[in-house]
C-alpha cells in the first residue's frame, strides 16, 4: 500500500512500525483493506488504528466509510514482532522504507546477544530500493517479491564457538562474537552495504584479538602487547578493506587458528599506533602483515612437522618398549611355570624312589604329606609373589609412560596421544590378562594336585599291599608236619 511507504511521519524498527498522517494523504478504504488483510492472517491484534487520537476497530472504519465521517488525523501502530514469519528454518521480517532499515542497522550492537542477527538465523529481510540481493552466510536482504537466494560466499568464517577458543572475552554483559552472522558477498557497494561492512568488520576484527572488553578496549598480544580501541566513529570501511578482512579471518581460522593468530599478531603489533583504532590500523597494514604471516606460517609448519615426527617416533619407541614388557612378563611367567613343573617332577621322583620301596609299608606317610603339602604351598606362594610383582611392575611402568609423555609432549594432542596408547597396547593388555590368568590357574591346579597326592598315593599303596598279601602261599602246615616227622 503506497500510502504506508510514502508517509512523511514514519517510525520503524525491528519490532514496531508507527505511521502518522492527515486526511489528505490517506483513504479510509486503504486502512480498512490493511485491517482486513491482517484479520485474514489472524494477526489483527498486531494492528492499532487511531482516528483523531481515538482507537477504532474495523467496524468503526466501515462506519466512517459508510457515513463519510469527517476526520483530521490518523495513526497506525504495527507490532512487527507478531508478524515475524518462520518457514523452512528461515525467519522473515520486513522494513517499509529502505532508509529506516539503514537507520536501524546503524544503531545495532553487533556484540549484543539479543541482536536479531544472532537470535534469528538464517534471517530474511524484505525492503524496497534494493538494487541487488544482499546474500550472507546467515542473512539475506531482498526486494519485495524476490525469492530466497543461494549462498554465494567464497570464504568460510568461524562461528562463536570457534572464536571463544582464541579470544578471551572480558565483559560485564553477555556478548557474542560471530562474524558469520554479518558477513555477506558484496556486490554494489551501496549505502546499505556500507552499514553492513561496519557490522561485519567489527565482529571480524574482534575475532582476531587476544582480549576483548568492549569496542573501546581490546588487547592484541604479539611482539608487543598493546591495548587500544577496536573502532572509532570516524573510521570507515571500504569494499576492498572488507574483502581483505574476509580473507584474513578465513585464513586464520582455516586450520591451527591459535598458531596463525599468533603469527599475525606478532607482525601487526609492530605497526600498531595505540592512539588509533585497530580497524584503522588494519586498513593501513593488513595486506602486508597477512602476507608475511602466511610466509612465516609455512616455515613454522615445516619446523613443527619435523618436531612432530620426532616426538611421534619417541612415543612409538616407548610404546614398543611397553609392549615388549607385556610380552616379556608372559614369557617369563611361562618359563617359571615350566621350571617349577620340572623341579616338581624331579623332587617327586627322587622322593618316591629313595624313600619308599615296593615292600615297604607306609609307616612314613607323614613324611610324604609334609613333602607334597610343602610343594603345594610353594606353587601357591610362587604364583602369588610373581603376580604381585608383575602387576605392580606393569602399573608403575604405565604410570611412568603417561607422566613423562605428558611432561614432554609439545605437538601431539591429548586425544591423539591417548589414541596411540590405546591402539598399541589394548591387544597386549588383553592377551596378558588372559594368558596370565590361564597360567595362574595351572599353578593353582598343580598346587591342588600336590595337596591331594598323599591321599591318592595312600590309596594306591594300600591296594598294592592288599594285592601282595593275597599272593602269599597258604600251605605251610603240611610242610611243617613233614619236617617234624623227619625229626
Amino acid at each position: 500500500m503506497p500510502f504506508l511507504a510514502d508517509s512523511p511521519a514514519l517510525n520503524e524498527s525491528w519490532g514496531f512500525l508507527t505511521i502518522k498522517g492527515s486526511k489528505q494523504n490517506v483513504e479510509l478504504e486503504d486502512l480498512s483493506k490493511l485491517y482486513s488483510f491482517l484479520l485474514g492472517l489472524n494477526k489483527s491484534n498486531a494492528l492499532k488504528v487511531k482516528i483523531d487520537s481515538d482507537d477504532v476497530t474495523i467496524d468503526d472504519l466501515k462506519d466512517f466509510i459508510l457515513n463519510n465521517t469527517p476526520f483530521n488525523n490518523w495513526e497506525i501502530s504495527v507490532n512487527k514482532s507478531l508478524l515475524i514469519l518462520k518457514d523452512s528454518g528461515n525467519v522473515f521480517n520486513f522494513f517499509i522504507q529502505h532508509n529506516k532499515l539503514i537507520e536501524w542497522l546503524s544503531q545495532l550492537d553487533p556484540f549484543d546477544a539479543e541482536n536479531p542477527f544472532h537470535m534469528f538465523s538464517p534471517l530474511i529481510l524484505f525492503t524496497d530500493e534494493v538494487e541487488q540481493p544482499i546474500v550472507g552466510l546467515s542473512f539475506q536482504i531482498l526486494h519485495y517479491g524476490q525469492s530466497v537466494q543461494n549462498n554465494s560466499m567464497q570464504y568460510k568464517l568461524p562461528q562463536a564457538s570457534e572464536i571463544n577458543k582464541i579470544v578471551h572475552s572480558v565483559s560485564a554483559k553477555d556478548i557474542v562474537i560471530d562474524p558469520s552472522h554479518f558477513a555477506f558477498a558484496s556486490t554494489v557497494d551501496s549505502d546499505l552495504e556500507k552499514k553492513l561492512y561496519i557490522l561485519a568488520t567489527l565482529t571480524m576484527v574482534a575475532s582476531i584479538v587476544n582480549d576483548f572488553y568492549s569496542v573501546e578496549k581490546i588487547i592484541v598480544d604479539g611482539m608487543r602487547r598493546i591495548e587500544m580501541k577496536l573502532f572509532e566513529n570516524s573510521d570507515t570501511v571500504s569494499q576492498k578493506e572488507y574483502q581483505n578482512l574476509l580473507k584474513l579471518v578465513s585464513w586464520i581460522y582455516e586450520e591451527k587458528a591459535s598458531t596463525r593468530q599468533k603469527l599475525f599478531a606478532d607482525r601487526i603489533t609492530l605497526e600498531l599506533d595505540e592512539s588509533r583504532s585497530l580497524v584503522f590500523a588494519l586498513s593501513q597494514h593488513l595486506e602486508n602483515s597477512l602476507r608475511q604471516a602466511e610466509q612465516r606460517y609455512n616455515f613454522v609448519i615445516l619446523e613443527r612437522k619435523d618436531k612432530y615426527i620426532a616426538e611421534l617416533k619417541d612415543l612409538l619407541k616407548d610404546i614398543r618398549n611397553q609392549s615388549d614388557l607385556y610380552s616379556q612378563k608372559i614369557r617369563t611367567l611361562l618359563n617359571n611355570l615350566l621350571r617349577d613343573v620340572l623341579a616338581a617332577v624331579v623332587l617327586v621322583g627322587f622322593t618316591l624312589f629313595t624313600k619308599f620301596s615296593d615292600n615297604m609299608l607306609l609307616d612314613k606317610e607323614l613324611l610324604l604329606i609334609y613333602v607334597f603339602n610343602g610343594l603345594a604351598l610353594y606353587y601357591v606362594s610362587s604364583i602369588l609373589f610373581q603376580g604381585i610383582v608383575d602387576i605392580t611392575d606393569m602399573y608403575v611402568s604405565n604410570k611412568e609412560i603417561l607422566y613423562w609423555k605428558n611432561a614432554t609432549k609439545e605437538l601431539i594432542s591429548e586425544n591423539e596421544f591417548t589414541m596411540h596408547i590405546e591402539t598399541s597396547l589394548k591387544g597386549r593388555k588383553r592377551s596378558l590378562w588372559i594368558i596370565y590368568s590361564l597360567i595362574a590357574l595351572m599353578y593353582f591346579s598343580v598346587a591342588f594336585a600336590c595337596y591331594k597326592f598323599p591321599v591318592y598315593f595312600k590309596k594306591i599303596s594300600t591296594k598294592k599291599v592288599e594285592v601282595k598279601n593275597d599272593k602269599i602261599p597258604q600251605h605251610t602246615t603240611p610242610k611243617d608236619s613233614c619236617s617234624q616227622g623227619g625229626k
